[in-house]
């Protein structure tokens, strides 16, 4: 699956997709996980609770969001691989993080859940047969290539890892 050759996907994405430096976007994701799995390990325990200002998220509440994201894009990415003609829902990613009780985690836990998540994105990724990265679908009523989903989830990352650097000193 290469980034160069994606072309359908929502406006919103373009964004999240031109943070990829990979062509291959199975390759980036691997390599996030490495990334990821030092970046999350390293992240001072005293951190995991800070706002840098009122109402934004603390990193617990980002890194929740990481892995909601993941999660739903995935899933985007498994229907459409499919064959699914439907519109998948889109997500108001405000309440899904209010409802994320994150007190229930410890931070060993977001970890794990998070290097989790990646590698079962990674491995569904790396099994769909290559004729089904041009597939079609529809997501919050966007049209979207397959292929895009698999872009976004690293740009999506990258985007976050990026604000955990500037406002959080992470």
């Amino acid at each position: 699956m290469n980034k160069s050759e994606l072309k359908i996907y929502p406006a919103y994405f373009s964004y999240y997709i031109s943070l990829v430096a990979e062509e291959d976007i199975i390759d980036g994701l691997q390599k996030s996980y490495d990334i990821a799995s030092k970046k999350l390990n390293g992240i001072n325990s005293e951190l995991w609770d800070y706002r840098y200002d009122v109402n934004k998220w603390t990193v617990k509440n980002l890194i929740l969001h990481l892995m909601d994201s993941e999660r739903i894009f995935s899933y985007r990415a498994l229907c459409i691989s499919r064959g699914e003609t439907i519109s998948l829902p889109g997500f108001d990613e405000t309440i899904y993080a209010d409802n994320a009780y994150d007190a229930a985690y410890t931070i060993s836990e977001i970890i794990e859940h998070y290097l989790l998540i990646r590698k079962n994105s990674i491995l569904l990724f790396q099994h769909f047969s290559p004729k089904v990265y041009k597939n079609i679908g529809k997501a919050n009523d966007h049209d979207i290539e397959l292929g895009a989903i698999g872009c976004a989830i690293l740009g999506h990352e990258l985007h976050h890892f990026k604000i955990l650097v500037e406002r959080y000193g992470v």
